[in-house]
């Protein structure tokens, strides 16, 4: 996922008129923002315990449910930041060695400290302490497919079973649906013409509900249509139409201008119909046909007008609060399930947090502060004493700035 901090190549996006600049060279603050409202997204969904006890509470649930697509969000700055970069450096030497180089520096050394915990640390360590077992179960590997989280293929494991695995890696289904999104499309974007790409991305879009239909009908199990790389891809793909869009001064973006805010607002005001009444089921059958490709374009339309238009749109997004979230969002999403697991087991019990202050929707907003104030430690750490220092190493595998570049770059 692009849940990144700092990355200012792929931070975009003002194209200055006449200039060689890239546009993936532009750090824009309200990006922070958006990965920020996904990663509060995602939080919201995983740190929400409220059983169904009363209509009020259904309602609450059920709109809690439509975090899970803070991914989606997720995925569609992803497909735009990262078609961003490759759109960009495609003519320059070792085109594919510093992408590929760059990508590993930023994803590679937390997720594999967390596989490396996971997978052989903490079985050890229940091994020494029986006593523990019980409660770190969820932290620690139920089987011997760690070579499929190794090799970023932890989404198909879960398909394979049509269940999920691992009590605090599976969140890494969407990490893994993005590192293979990055080997392919690279691949595509240095072979393809634009045009090429925009028929791709557009053919691929429209087909994704009958493809999802397709597979329901034969038999699969919603959670795999839900973790499966070809079913999940409308929000990379959206995110690469409009990277491409901003880079193109043809039919596409005029196409956009007029097409993505109407439907858009459409895709938003129906699922947030559903949304608000309780009914949104993320394994539903309606949602995954349709709902997802809503929901993914909804997003696009999001990120294309506050892209566009510098007013209210952008100013929330680059707000502070938002913006915090977003810098560390890469490390929260890898940290916050392994909290979740260890303050229910350890602190909030069911019993207990059903008890606080005598309500359970108070002790759920308590719990959200305390589970989101837990995990944020843990993200800092990360960010300084492992994260930050092999992004220093990224200077490395950088195209030479051209002289306006460099220019810019000194102002």
């Amino acid at each position: 996922m692009s849940l990144v901090k700092g990355e200012k190549e792929i931070d975009l996006l003002v194209s200055p008129p006449c200039s060689t600049l890239r546009l993936s060279a532009q750090h824009q603050p309200f990006l922070d923002g958006m990965r920020g409202v996904a990663i509060l997204l995602v939080l919201f969904v995983h740190f929400t315990g409220l059983a169904p006890l009363s209509p009020a509470k259904a309602v609450f649930k059920g709109i809690s449910a439509f975090g899970a697509h803070g991914v989606d969000l997720f995925f569609v700055l992803s497909g735009f930041l990262i078609t961003g970069i490759l759109l960009d450096s495609r003519s320059d030497s070792h085109f594919f060695r510093n992408f590929y180089a760059r990508r590993t520096l930023r994803i590679f050394p937390l997720y594999y400290v967390i596989l490396a915990i996971s997978f052989l640390v903490l079985p050890r360590f229940i091994g020494y302490f029986p006593q523990y077992a019980g409660k770190l179960a969820r932290l620690s590997t139920f089987s011997n497919a760690w070579p499929w989280y190794v090799v970023y293929c932890s989404n198909y494991v879960a398909a394979w079973n049509n269940a999920w695995r691992h009590g605090v890696l599976d969140v890494t289904w969407s990490l893994a649906i993005e590192e293979q999104y990055y080997l392919a499309w690279a691949v595509c974007v240095y072979l393809l013409s634009k045009r090429r790409l925009v028929q791709v991305c557009g053919v691929y879009i429209l087909i994704l509900p009958f493809l999802r239909l397709a597979l329901l009908s034969l038999g699969a199990g919603p959670l795999q249509v839900y973790v499966l790389t070809p079913t999940r891809l409308d929000g990379v793909l959206w995110g690469s139409l409009l990277a491409i869009a901003v880079r193109d001064d043809g039919w596409l973006p005029r196409f956009l201008a007029r097409f993505i805010k109407p439907a858009g607002l459409i895709c938003a005001l129906s699922v947030a119909f559903v949304v608000v009444q309780g009914k949104w089921d993320v394994f539903g059958t309606s949602e995954l046909v349709f709902g997802y490709s809503a929901v993914a374009l909804a997003f696009a339309s999001l990120l294309w007008l506050t892209y566009r238009n510098a007013g209210i749109l952008r100013r929330i997004f680059s707000l502070g609060f938002l913006r915090f979230f977003g810098v560390y969002s890469y490390s929260i999403y890898l940290f916050h399930k392994p909290v979740l697991s260890v303050l229910r087991n350890s602190v909030f019990g069911e019993r207990r947090f059903r008890s606080l202050f005598c309500s359970s929707f108070e002790g759920q907003l308590l719990f959200y502060c305390v589970a989101t104030s837990a995990t944020i430690p843990f993200s800092l750490l990360s960010w300084y004493c492992l994260e930050q220092p092999f992004l220093r190493l990224k200077k490395r595998f950088a195209a030479p700035a051209s002289p306006l570049q460099a220019s810019a770059t000194a102002q």
